[in-house]
């Protein structure tokens, strides 16, 4: 994953649970509930699809670490292959991608476009941003509507200014 990630999720989780926050009350529990548990299934969706992405777009590319060991790591290939390698799949009588993948030297531009390969990773970087959004605002929602359920006051007329020495306006 980009290291930039991690910014860009705390930036919309951080606005998601504000939004959240600000917005659930005791007349729209049922609403938020029922947002909870679509995020929470929106979650589980991203994930079955992007762990099944991961295990079709990913192969295995051998590289030497010195004249006498070899490191196995993965890459991800493309959504598509050029229909140069299929053909030569087809003429050599090769059965999977990983052999043709190891016949090509491990070159990933052999197999596969440039856009095809950004296109699998940016899918992927999609659905990875979907689990953990989704997921963390279904909790969080969740979380809120525990707190309105248990006040019967707004999840942001719990916390007032005077409990907040921050906010305090004497000092």
């Amino acid at each position: 994953m980009p290291s930039t990630i991690r910014g860009l999720l705390g930036v919309i989780l951080g606005v998601g649970m504000v939004l959240i926050w600000l917005n659930t009350t005791p007349v729209n529990l049922s609403v938020r509930m029922n947002t909870a548990l679509i995020l929470v299934i929106a979650a589980v969706i991203s994930f079955i699809v992007y762990y099944a992405l991961l295990r079709v777009l990913t192969y295995d590319k051998v590289i030497a670490i010195s004249s006498k060991k070899w490191k196995t790591i993965k890459v991800v290939g493309g959504l598509w292959m050029k229909k140069s390698s299929k053909k030569i799949m087809s003429k050599h009588g090769i059965r999977t991608v990983q052999e043709l993948f190891k016949g090509a030297a491990y070159d990933v531009d052999e197999l596969w476009s440039r856009s095809s390969q950004e296109l699998a990773k940016s899918v992927i970087v999609i659905l990875y941003l979907a689990i953990v959004t989704c997921g963390t605002l279904g909790l969080t929602t969740s979380g809120f509507v525990v707190q309105v359920k248990l006040t019967n006051k707004p999840a942001s007329a719990v916390i007032e200014k005077s409990q907040s020495p921050g906010l305090d306006k004497t000092k």
